[in-house]
């Protein structure tokens, strides 16, 4: 989990607490986190300015290590501790409009960037938005606002134009993996009568994307999942790619390790993707047309030659979600 995501869930949890907090102790802009005054807070659409700035954060974030944007939060001048609140009103459509923006301010588009709103006031849809840019390994990314056009990378508190050996590194590692987990649900038959309380024998399968430039090789993905809940563990499937299985950590009884690696010569090839666990349910059709299946909570690590390895990432699909793509395979 990288360092502004981590802040970003605080934030999530305590909501406006935090904003205050950070407001009345000063907080300082660092490496991950951007304060920004909306030019207008009182109407949702982006200002020529706010374009700017948001282009800025999404290369400049992307192309260093993951980056957090408050907007609604000022913080004049540098080497000053002053910050102030300014919430934005429509705050909902504001965010609406930043994630517009997402794929058009920057090039290539940032994989992972959301915007996240902060209310101040729900009723009067007041309040703040936090803008999560991740790290990419698809860098560099290039600021994409009228009048911009360049390379950005963060430095301290500020934003910067790259240095040429800096885009000479980014160019190179391009030419690596981009790896993400995947998720897909079907029913292993197609039942005959509709009865809805019939039991349905129904499968979800968890695997390995690779969104980069690079062939990935070495790939090991290991989960870790409630053993003793409605999904079951298929240790049948895909057995080759050897798998282990240990119960987790004290403080989760329930959980269980499980590790599967890729054997010699298995590859995943660039815009690619392969199954590596495939989880069981029983359901009955009533369950799957409501859509009342239960959630699947994971937490994944993610390995693989010349990639950032991920780690203790939480993982979860929620019941609706399957149900409808397994009702999607049944009509």
């Amino acid at each position: 989990m990288d360092v502004a995501y981590s802040i970003l869930q605080t934030l999530l949890k305590r909501g406006t607490e935090l904003i205050d907090e950070w407001v009345d102790d000063g907080c300082r802009e660092d490496l991950h986190l951007d304060f920004k005054r909306k030019t207008n807070p009182y109407v949702p659409t982006l200002h020529e300015d706010d374009r700017r700035n948001y282009s800025r954060a999404l290369a400049g974030f992307a192309n260093s290590d993951s980056g957090l944007v408050i907007w609604g939060v000022g913080a004049p001048g540098v080497g000053t501790s002053e910050r102030s609140k300014h919430p934005i009103r429509h705050v909902r459509a504001f965010a609406e409009h930043l994630d517009s923006f997402i794929s058009r301010l920057v090039s290539p588009p940032v994989t992972g960037a959301s915007n996240h709103v902060i209310f101040e006031d729900e009723g009067r849809d007041l309040g703040y938005v936090a803008s999560y840019i991740p790290r990419s390994d698809r860098a560099p990314h290039r600021s994409e606002a009228e009048g911009l056009k360049q390379y950005y990378k963060r430095y301290g508190e500020s934003f910067k134009i790259a240095e040429h050996y800096e885009l000479e590194y980014m160019f190179g590692r391009r030419l690596a993996p981009d790896l993400g987990v995947f998720w897909d649900a079907e029913p292993l038959n197609i039942p005959k009568s509709v009865d809805g309380n019939k039991l349905l024998k129904c499968v979800v399968k968890i695997g390995v994307t690779n969104r980069g430039k690079a062939i990935a090789s070495c790939t090991c993905l290991r989960l870790r999942y409630n053993k003793f809940g409605r999904y079951k563990h298929d240790k049948k499937y895909r057995s080759e790619l050897i798998h282990y299985e240990k119960p987790a950590k004290a403080s989760r009884p329930n959980f269980f390790n499980i590790t599967a690696r890729a054997q010699p010569g298995l590859v995943i090839y660039p815009e690619d993707y392969t199954h590596f666990f495939t989880f069981t349910i029983d359901a009955t059709i009533t369950e799957i047309k409501s859509g009342d299946l239960p959630q699947l909570e994971l937490f994944f690590d993610l390995f693989a030659e010349n990639f950032r390895g991920i780690t203790a990432e939480k993982y979860i699909i929620a019941g609706k979600k399957i149900a409808e793509k397994i009702k999607k395979k049944l009509v």
